[in-house]
């Protein structure tokens, strides 16, 4: 879930009574499945991957809370087996990313592109690294008995299979049908819940209600209810998967999210339930135990990859991550009166289109963001860059905000220490402002403008990283009209050489 370097860490698991550690080396086949087999076996692969010693994987970096507002200047804060009955589509044969024209990386100081403008550059691909997706997967919805939306989650859960998004998402990635759909009523939970807590929760509630068995094509999504939240190192996410049971490389998902803070905009809670749930429930199909899709492993020095492979500090980059900040109603039978809220997904059809939004369903608005020349930028000692910024948009849209955020920052950390959001984004437009709102500079199609880069004190050799500019409209509480996506991102990376 999530941000990144080689996402291999010492994994130490409890699953349902059984302790288990397993080594997770920094290679692409995490626990040595068979790549693409052709006879219809396959693995499995945990969104938030990376274990710690309690049995809590990271969570995934792209269903992170990190809703900021105007009003608000925080921050955004291996053994072989067979998978059985997953679905083995055709592998790439390479985790490398495919980015068309490439990643490229820049010394400092820069100027921004050809002839001082900045174009619009293209999204990448995101390969089926082993070819392994869990095709036409039972999906078991459990709520638990103390949940004030008892009644409502299990809903969304029956409307996902009819819905555009995941026709769309299914017929792209070859997942087919949703199986079934089953409803299960848990006990009450409360408390700091570590991923082999929830684990045993999912056993014992299977077990209560002679729930579907494990068996390699299972997504388990799991709701928490006020009163419980993720344990660290995960108590900020609002969601992830991993395999179930924990170290299984059958194929089953255990899905888990909680309870975040709705965007400002107008979101209600059952809304941020559901996109963070879309964006698990597709990650766990598209991309069991990493050898589906995703864009690989970070390389030893991450500057010398694409900055999108650098998105997620531990795990691999997913097709939900790259479309965190997107959001789609759909009016469906039985749903609230607004729609079911989804995320959208990453489409590689869409995104190598290069004409609108790399995520669908496509939005009914115009899609806008920003771009910036090269992937990564080199700080010298002490010296400061400025990096050049440019918007595009696919229509006519009105003036939008522009902000920067740190993902995270690897190494010594001294980079975290970079400035950010306010002020640190200058264009043309200059700033604009809203009563009661920070002033962000502006942004339109064709609009330039710079991003100021002041090397820290401190920094080491091989330190690096990772920040989003943020591109959004301004609405109600000083943040995105809930009409349309909360916000859209282009990821930039700087480095100490």
């Amino acid at each position: 879930m999530s941000a990144s370097a080689s996402r291999r860490l010492l994994l130490g698991c409890i699953s349902v009574g059984v302790a288990c550690a397993f080594v997770l080396a920094s290679c692409a086949n995490l626990n040595g499945l068979d790549t693409g087999p052709a006879d219809g076996s396959a693995d499995q692969k945990a969104s938030p991957d990376v274990t710690t010693a309690d049995g809590s994987p990271e969570a995934d970096a792209a269903s992170e809370a990190d809703a900021t507002t105007d009003a608000d200047a925080a921050v955004d804060a291996p053994s072989e087996a067979d998978v059985v009955d997953a679905t083995v589509g055709d592998a790439t044969g390479t985790t490398d990313v495919a980015v068309p024209g490439d990643h490229e990386v820049a010394d400092a100081p820069t100027d921004g592109g050809v002839d001082g403008s900045v174009a619009r550059r293209p999204f990448p691909q995101v390969p089926n690294t082993s070819g392994v997706t869990l095709g036409s997967p039972t999906l078991v919805t459990i709520v638990a008995s103390n949940d004030a939306l008892l009644t409502t989650l299990p809903s969304f859960s029956d409307a996902l299979p009819s819905s555009q998004l995941w026709a769309l998402t299914s017929a792209e990635y070859g997942l087919g049908s949703i199986a079934s759909v089953v409803h299960i009523v848990g006990p009450a939970l409360s408390g700091a819940q570590t991923t082999a807590m929830l684990a045993s929760y999912v056993t014992q509630a299977i077990a209560a209600d002679a729930g579907p068995a494990a068996n390699g094509k299972t997504i388990y999504l799991v709701y928490l209810p006020d009163g419980a939240t993720f344990a660290a190192p995960n108590t900020a996410d609002c969601g992830y998967h991993g395999s179930y049971p924990i170290g299984s490389t059958l194929g089953d998902q255990i899905t888990a999210v909680q309870r975040c803070a709705p965007d400002p905009g107008g979101e209600t809670q059952l809304g941020q339930l559901t996109r963070d749930a879309t964006h698990q429930i597709v990650e766990s199909a598209t991309d069991p135990l990493e050898k589906g899709y995703n864009l690989g492993a970070l390389p030893a020095t991450p500057w010398t990859g694409t900055v999108w492979q650098s998105l997620e500090q531990a795990g691999y980059v997913e097709l939900g991550d790259l479309c965190e900040g997107t959001r789609e109603f759909e009016l469906q039978d039985g749903g609230p009166a607004g729609g079911w809220e989804y995320q959208r997904i990453w489409s590689n059809a869409a995104a190598l289109d290069g004409g609108a939004s790399p995520c669908v369903p496509q939005p009914t608005t115009p899609y806008f963001s920003s771009t910036v020349p090269m992937d990564w930028y080199a700080l010298s000692d002490g010296g400061t860059l400025a990096i050049p910024v440019g918007g595009w948009s696919d229509g006519t849209t009105s003036e939008w905000r522009v902000r920067l955020d740190l993902e995270y920052a690897a190494g010594t950390g001294a980079l975290a220490a970079i400035e950010t959001d306010s002020g640190v984004i200058t264009t043309s437009l200059g700033p604009q402002h809203v009563v009661g709102c920070l002033d962000r500079s502006g942004m339109n199609d064709g609009v330039e403008g710079s991003i100021a880069v002041s090397t820290p004190v401190g920094v080491a050799s091989g330190d690096y990283a990772v920040f989003k500019v943020f591109n959004y409209h301004i609405g109600s509480n000083c943040d995105s009209p809930l009409t349309e996506d909360n916000e859209h991102f282009w990821p930039v990376g700087v480095y100490v050489p």
